[in-house]
């Protein structure tokens, strides 16, 4: 299974140098946003919301977490929540939109949008 994820820590993205020696006072935590492959399989080409409910059948322990997502009705309230949480900003997927990667990575489309705060 390749997880589509992001490192964080229990103190945020600074704390991530923590996680990463033996002495850190941070612990990590990882976002798991989608799936790639499931049991040797490439799900890319199966839709966010297919892939979703592959996710829904991984059992996941600490420090591994789902994101879950909901439409987006306030795309400004939502960068401000986000922002105040700690993270760096939102990504904006279309539920019928396909995982398309390329040798270095994910490829951006008009299908999803990734916005900083």
């Amino acid at each position: 299974t390749l997880l589509d994820c992001e490192l964080y820590s229990t103190k945020g993205r600074r704390g991530i140098p923590s996680v990463l020696r033996k002495t850190g006072k941070a612990k990590p935590k990882i976002f798991v946003f989608d799936v790639i492959f499931y049991n040797g399989k490439f799900v890319g080409e199966k839709t966010l919301k297919e892939r979703k409910k592959i996710l829904e059948k991984i059992k996941f322990k600490k420090p591994f977490f789902i994101l879950e997502f909901e439409p987006l009705k306030n795309l400004k309230k939502a960068m401000e929540k986000s922002v105040k949480m700690g993270y760096e900003g939102i990504i904006l997927k279309e539920l019928n939109s396909k995982y398309q990667i390329s040798y270095q990575a994910p490829v951006a489309t008009h299908h999803w949008r990734k916005l900083k705060g």
